[in-house]
């Protein structure tokens, strides 16, 4: 019988200390976390959760690399973010229509899209994945000067600061050259995914924060009905 691991992110800030002073707090992303593990519990999984101060890029590499040596043909990996989404210049050759590579922004650092696929490609073939993004960087200036237009103040958006985004030199953030060549070797190409790995990713346009109280936002309950 397949077996199945989940790894649960959620963070309702960073380090400002490897983010140049940004704290970038959210309200409900630990909910999201704790609510996408309960999803995982009820049906089987083995679950890690991460959450804020646990959320470190060593800490989630780690479990997604232990998962690896776990999992065979057939079984199941179910990884969640909730957090704040983010983008650095590409420096590999990788292709990136817009020339940026996407992160997630965990709370000492970044971590790129092509460490993540990189990290999935470890798993063996025929393991079944199921990455579920709650971030987003995309439309939000149009959103909110059609907010101020309207008079309304803008909801908190899930997107890092392009001035921070962009200071890619720190060696704490995903985009550093010595993490790239840590990862993806010295030109920073991306390393393939194991053969026949079924890879599934539903990622949001929603990149605002959740109600002050707490609550889940738009996106999750959708999710959490579903299941």
């Amino acid at each position: 019988m397949p077996s199945g691991i989940s790894l649960h992110i959620g963070l309702n800030a960073v380090d400002p200390k490897q983010y140049s002073g940004w704290s970038g707090e959210l309200s409900g992303c630990e909910f999201d976390a704790k609510d996408m593990r309960a999803i995982a519990k009820r049906h089987g999984f083995a679950t890690t959760l991460r959450m804020t101060k646990s959320a470190t890029r060593n800490k989630i590499l780690g479990d997604l690399k232990r998962a690896a040596k776990k999992l065979r043909r057939n079984d199941i990996l179910f990884l969640t973010y909730s957090g704040h989404g983010g983008q650095v210049p590409n420096t590999g050759n990788d292709f990136e229509p817009d020339g940026f590579d996407e992160t997630w922004c965990l709370y000492d650092g970044e971590l790129i899209d092509d460490e993540l696929y990189s990290a999935l490609g470890s798993f063996a073939a025929g393991v079944r994945i199921f990455v579920l993004s709650d971030s987003c960087h995309s439309g939000t200036v149009l959103r909110e000067a059609r907010f101020a237009a309207l008079g309304v103040t803008p909801a908190r958006p899930r997107m890092m600061p392009r001035d921070i985004d962009l200071r890619e030199l720190n060696p704490n953030f995903g985009g550093s050259r010595a993490v790239r060549e840590k990862f993806m070797g010295r030109n920073g190409s991306t390393k393939k995914l194991g053969a026949a790995m079924s890879l599934r990713e539903h990622r949001t346009e929603n990149e605002y924060d959740k109600a002050p109280s707490g609550r889940p936002g738009p996106y999750m309950p959708v999710v959490m009905t579903a299941c």
